[in-house]
């Protein structure tokens, strides 16, 4: 895919802004804050239907039935015909989640060129949330994919209490309650995150561009069950780029949405985590357009992989 950056540069430029999910009198409403209201903007562009629900965050699909009469009946109808759920949670640490910083980082992002250029900055997760909603153009504007069987969600409440700075309910812990006995038996999620040198024994091999970081629940499919980093054989037959690393979560993982999916027996999901590089939670955290473009690629593959998506062809 030639030049992924520029069409992740559209989407960052749409999105970057703060998540402030709170009414004039203060109350908590998802539909207040910004961050909600540009993604919706961008969804209403690409024409895919959305639930927006203050348990849960954005729900996305092709289309969901709004003849029932609550979000709930209708999100579990759409789960029929879903083989594929992609999480990307739109929550904020309070230090990234304020304008300035965020403006900062758009305007930073917007310069980005070759393939050795930098990025620090809120990257947690904005980025993923540019990255999915360029790739989602991708399919549906140049591709004619009609996403029929997946569902993506832009998840609430993943960020700590204490470091997101006010209460936000889990979202992707309440879907996985409320869903989980819903789903296909073969659906499959991806749980897009950043990760970090910090998490890994590989802390100066700029080389990696991403990890795949799975639970415990997967460890049975270790090729090298001793190795932490051991590849998983039920990936042996698909396309991953050479320069994409998995990893035990272990102890040390990097994403809590991965915890509350997998927390559910013969749950098949991992965490698609972009390699940055420094600390994980700091305005200097950063990665590189090599780094993003490969991770656009690799879950482009994923989207064609039949293992994803067996209904597709």
């Amino acid at each position: 895919m030639a030049n992924p950056i520029e069409r992740i540069k559209n989407y960052t430029n749409k999105i970057t802004t703060t998540h402030f999910p709170f009414n004039t009198n203060g109350e908590y409403d998802i539909d207040s804050s910004p961050k909600v209201k540009s993604i919706l903007e961008c969804l209403d562009e690409l024409g895919l239907d959305y639930i927006q629900d203050k348990r849960y965050g954005i729900i996305v699909a092709n289309s969901f039935n709004k003849e029932h009469e609550n979000n709930n009946k209708a999100i579990k109808e759409k789960l029929k015909e879903v083989d594929l759920i992609v999480v990307s949670h739109i929550d904020m640490i309070s230090k990234f989640n304020k304008k300035e910083v965020l403006d900062k980082f758009k305007d930073d992002f917007s310069k980005l060129d070759k393939l050795e250029d930098e990025i620090s900055g809120p990257l947690d997760n904005t980025i993923t949330n540019a990255t999915l909603l360029a790739l989602l153009a991708l399919r549906v504007k140049n591709l004619s994919d009609d996403c029929k069987d997946i569902m993506v969600i832009f998840s609430i409440g993943e960020e700590d209490k204490a470091e997101r700075g006010f209460k936000e309910k889990n979202g992707t812990e309440k879907f996985m309650d409320k869903f989980v006995n819903h789903l296909k038996d073969d659906v499959k999620f991806i749980n897009l995150d950043v990760t970090a040198s910090e998490y890994h024994d590989y802390k100066n091999d700029e080389k990696i561009v991403a990890f795949i970081e799975y639970d415990e629940n997967l460890n049975s499919n270790k090729i090298n069950k001793s190795d932490k980093y051991s590849k998983l054989d039920i990936f042996e037959n698909l396309d991953i780029d050479e320069n994409i690393m998995f990893c035990d979560y272990g102890e040390d993982g990097t994403s809590d949405d991965l915890e509350e999916i997998v927390l559910y027996e013969d749950v098949f999901g991992f965490t698609l985590g972009l390699n940055t590089y420094g600390t994980i939670h700091s305005l200097k955290n950063r990665t590189t357009v090599r780094n993003i473009d490969s991770y656009f690629n690799q879950l482009n593959k994923f989207f064609d992989s039949e293992f994803f998506r067996p209904n597709f062809r």
